[in-house]
């Protein structure tokens, strides 16, 4: 079974880029049953990822995005239980296949249903952050298929509580939530992209709408850095895959693996509870 390691895992985010890039300039769009767009790109990549790291026989599974609806309940269930890589192959497709730069690829790692270690990477911008242990590395780096990351320990600089700072936004967010805050607004469409650069401290929060496979490379890089995830009245959003985060009824439908409660991900608890304070739902 492959291991997580820090080179790993940096090594499989940009062997994904180098196929995203491949596409980049004429992609091929389709639509999936809810209505969002999916190109091929997106299945090439989870396909790829899908032969190193689907492996049941020797305790890996791959809950991917793209793949997510084909799986069987046992198998499903056999994954939240095991080692699971979950990931998104390109998270912010609409930026991606309207050839804006928001865009960016994500895995997370989940032991018995707690997502234990992450990496997302945005290529256009080549920031790319993973974890290993208690620790998170920071690379700029280049899509390759070889040569390695020139990873070092990532410093957090968590922006300031002010009005200046934007304030990242999920697109249902944004429709559904009034805003009473003077920070300038920004939906990317692109839930990694957002998280990252909430870590980077160009944004003071994310206020998010998303899914577990937006959400599972970033979340342990925040937990690890000492972040703040909290719902919209101040609870703990963890790194567990439970009913109290996600909908996880296969009888949601389309909602099913949606986090709950509208979450605010921010660099301090007073940073939370400032964005929190400036959202109210309609």
């Amino acid at each position: 079974m492959i291991i997580w390691t820090k080179e790993t895992a940096a090594r499989l985010l940009r062997q994904s880029a180098a196929i995203a890039l491949k596409h980049f300039d004429s992609p091929r769009l389709d639509y999936k049953k809810d209505s969002t767009v999916v190109t091929q790109a997106d299945r090439e990549i989870e396909n790829a990822l899908a032969e190193t790291l689907d492996k049941p026989e020797e305790g890996s599974w791959l809950l991917g995005e793209e793949t997510l609806d084909s799986r069987s309940e046992g198998y499903i269930q056999d994954a939240l239980g095991g080692t699971a890589w979950i990931v998104d192959p390109i998270d912010g497709t609409v930026s991606y296949a309207h050839h804006f730069p928001m865009w960016a690829i994500s895995i997370g790692l989940a032991r018995g249903g707690d997502i234990q270690e992450g990496a997302v990477y945005l290529p256009m911008e080549g920031e790319l952050l993973v974890s290993e242990g208690a620790e998170v590395y920071h690379a700029k780096a280049q899509p390759a298929s070889n040569a390695p990351a020139d990873l070092e320990l990532f410093s957090p600089r968590p922006a300031e509580v002010n009005e200046k700072t934007p304030i990242a936004i999920a697109q249902r967010s944004l429709r559904e939530s009034g805003y009473s805050g003077g920070n300038v607004l920004h939906a990317t469409a692109s839930a990694v992209f957002s998280l990252v650069h909430v870590m980077l401290g160009h944004y003071l929060a994310y206020k998010a709408d998303l899914k577990l496979w937006d959400l599972a490379g970033g979340i342990a890089l925040l937990a690890k850095l000492g972040f703040a995830a909290r719902f919209a009245d101040g609870g703990v959003f963890s790194t567990r895959i439970t009913n109290e985060n996600y909908e996880l009824d296969p009888a949601a439908g389309l909602s099913r693996w949606r986090a709950k409660g509208g979450p605010v991900f921010a660099g301090s608890e007073e940073a939370a509870r400032y964005v929190s304070s400036c959202f109210q739902t309609r």
